[in-house]
């Protein structure tokens, strides 16, 4: 009924407040009503202090969102109203639910200000500090190419006259007198743009881009890395698409990236780290020690509830 980017804890702090909503003649200001109830300014202060700014924020931006929320609200307030009325805050189970809801609320609060009140070091020599640790693996530019290439696709007359092998032998046999006109120096580009089947061919065939490893189908890219020097030409490579031949146009090492450029992503990974560093400090020791978890005795009230459950369903009279 209520947004999803609205606190999960919702329902348990409405839940836990005193009844909301007086008779609709003695309210002053209302900020919503129905036939029996309305809420005040005051009442939805209490609610809304509930909120992360974040989601105040977003209430305050959207006015769809802030509408469907007042709307919902209301009616589980209503609905809470009649619950309460009819004792059901006092059935045992509710009781476990809005208790189960309670401590994880309070415990997040408590997280939340632990962390909040953390004295922040210098993350600037922090970082400096992890960036030289972790330059080689974490902030280094993969090996790279910049490449150009002809594809010469199977000739579909080929293919539905003779078959697939007729066309696809027909194209490596173009692929490779083109290249033997490549390396009797004609030039690249020209040819590209006189042969190519592919879209770069009105760009003479390049690339315009630096490639990684993963970039390209693996027998194109296995070829393309191959190539030691610039203006290196491969033999024909096929591919789904067909043949091609490609030219190594630039080689790009792997090389770490200067820390001026990665600053922002290390000052950020060093903050984290940090951060979640002290909340385990301080978590830890709240965890329940692993080698002394009476799962047997868990078992058996868990089997002990659900035989009571389904006992309880069994004899519960339908309504009709």
């Amino acid at each position: 009924m209520f947004g999803k980017n609205i606190s999960p804890y919702f329902f348990t702090v409405l839940f836990l407040l005193v009844p909301l909503g007086i008779n609709a003649q003695e309210a002053p200001s209302p900020i919503t009503r129905s036939r029996d109830l309305q809420l005040s300014a005051e009442e939805y202060r209490e609610i809304f202090l509930s909120f992360t700014p974040q989601e105040r924020k977003r209430l305050l931006q959207d006015d769809i969102a802030l509408k469907d929320f007042l709307t919902d609200f209301h009616a589980a307030t209503v609905l809470a109203n009649r619950a309460r009325a009819m004792h059901l805050d006092q059935d045992p189970r509710v009781r476990a639910q809005i208790e189960v809801k309670t401590r994880s609320i309070l415990a997040n609060e408590l997280r939340t200000r632990y962390l909040e009140s953390l004295p922040m070091p210098d993350f600037q020599e922090l970082a400096k500090e992890f960036y030289l640790a972790h330059r080689e693996d974490l902030f280094s530019q993969p090996e790279a190419v910049k490449v150009a290439h002809i594809l010469i696709k199977p000739d579909p007359c080929t293919r539905k006259q003779a078959g697939p092998k007729a066309a696809w032998a027909e194209a490596e046999e173009k692929a490779a007198a083109i290249l033997e006109e490549l390396k009797g120096g004609a030039d690249f580009s020209e040819l590209a743009k006189k042969y190519s089947e592919d879209p770069t061919a009105v760009q003479g065939g390049l690339i315009n881009r630096w490639a990684k490893s993963g970039t390209f189908v693996p027998s194109f890219e296995k070829a393309a890395f191959a190539l030691k020097a610039p203006g290196d030409l491969s033999e024909p490579v096929r591919t789904r698409y067909g043949f091609h031949i490609i030219k190594l146009i630039a080689h790009r090492p792997a090389q770490p990236m200067p820390f001026e450029q990665v600053k922002g992503r290390v000052l950020k990974t060093v903050r984290k780290n940090y951060v979640m560093e002290k909340a385990q400090e301080y978590l830890g020791p709240t965890y329940a020690d692993p080698r002394y978890l009476d799962l047997e005795q868990a078992r058996q009230l868990l089997r002990e509830l659900d035989a009571s459950s389904s006992m309880t369903s069994s004899t519960r009279t339908p309504s009709h």
